[in-house]
């Protein structure tokens, strides 16, 4: 392995032509396989090269640039987290509506890889070695389509915020403890994507400077947006305020609280129209 900083090697963005100096005038040279994606990013000039790391099966060039102020919000879009989809509501130029933004097929890779994990693992049973390479092998495809999924979800999503000139609101989740669940409750949550795909959005949002507003989850699907009213009891489907009859989907009423909280908490985002 070897780890380089910026100084230390040289790169040919037209090529891709890399340069590693060993001692004197001796060195090592390399023709990185430039993709058209690559090349969309090296010949932007806003983006520095930073630290060369080698590793036996890749070699990682890290690429850097200044992150623009964000801009003050005319809008905002809250969504609230779920195993399928970003649910909730989007105001701006005084009129709302409800958002809907599903990735349903994320449920389908995860489904049919573990049922291919599992399938492995019976078949190579007798064999340990074979069997971790073979389950290692699946685990990183079923990340690579995962990730690569969420992120045409979250490029769209944060170019939609910027095209609107609205910020982004999200829940500050933390992963749920296993405590009073079953084993395939704790399996669907500890393979929930939504770490990764905040992850994503925060990210790209702070490079298009598209301000993100984190916000306490605590009561957003069980709490009425029109009385306050909190529900204790199970929240089916709908959402059933029992003190003044305020009836909505339960995603889309997360995701209405989830804005009155940031509301309340921004001022910035508050004083807008």
């Amino acid at each position: 392995m070897l780890k380089a900083e910026n100084q230390s090697y040289r790169l040919d963005r037209e090529t891709g032509r890399l340069r590693i100096p060993i001692r004197g005038t001796e060195g090592v040279q390399l023709v990185l396989p430039l993709s058209a994606w690559h090349r969309s990013i090296l010949e932007d000039a806003s983006w520095g090269l930073a630290s060369l790391t080698v590793t036996p099966d890749r070699i990682v060039v890290v690429v850097r640039k200044a992150a623009p102020d964000p801009y003050a919000p005319v809008a905002a879009i809250a969504l609230d987290t779920n195993e399928t989809s970003l649910e909730g509501v989007a105001i701006g130029d005084g009129a709302a509506r409800l958002v809907t933004v599903p990735f349903p097929e994320v449920r389908v890779v995860q489904a049919t890889h573990f049922r291919r994990r599992r399938r492995l693992a019976r078949k190579k049973a007798h064999d340990r070695r074979v069997m971790r390479r073979l389950l290692h092998r699946e685990g990183r495809r079923e990340r690579d389509r995962i990730r690569q999924r969420l992120h045409r979800l979250s490029k769209g999503l944060v170019a939609s915020a910027a095209e609107r000139r609205a910020a982004i609101v999200l829940e500050d989740l933390r992963m749920p403890q296993g405590g009073g669940r079953g084993p395939r409750m704790r399996r669907r949550l500890s393979s929930w994507p939504q770490g990764e795909l905040h992850r994503q959005i925060a990210y790209k949002a702070l490079a298009a400077g598209v301000p993100v507003i984190k916000v306490h989850p605590a009561w957003t699907s069980k709490t009425c947006p029109a009385c306050g009213a909190r529900r204790r009891d199970r929240v089916g489907q709908d959402f059933v305020c029992l003190v003044c009859d305020w009836e909505m989907d339960r995603q889309h009423n997360a995701g209405l609280n989830i804005l009155k909280t940031a509301l309340a908490s921004d001022e910035a985002l508050a004083r807008r129209p």
